[in-house]
């Protein structure tokens, strides 16, 4: 397993999951893509046009995204 992909499952399982929502495609080995949204309870404002990606993997760093999260009460516990 790839050291960018161990940071990501570690992101996962430290996430805030009551306001962001990471959601990780992933081999374990090589490849992976990883999309940050905002977390809402209800569906209709979760699968709403206006709950565009936060960040994604196309763009942003796995190190940027944990800066992000660090920023912005992202993690349960201290990352």
């Amino acid at each position: 397993m790839s050291e960018e992909i161990e940071k990501l499952i570690k992101i996962q399982g430290a996430i805030n999951r009551n306001i962001y929502h990471l959601h990780v495609e992933t081999d374990l080995e090589n490849s992976y893509k990883w999309i940050l949204f905002q977390y809402y309870p209800e569906d209709e404002k979760y699968f709403s046009r206006y709950n565009q990606p936060i960040l994604n993997s196309n763009v942003d760093s796995i190190d940027y995204l944990i800066d992000y999260l660090k920023k912005h009460n992202g993690f349960r516990d201290q990352f």
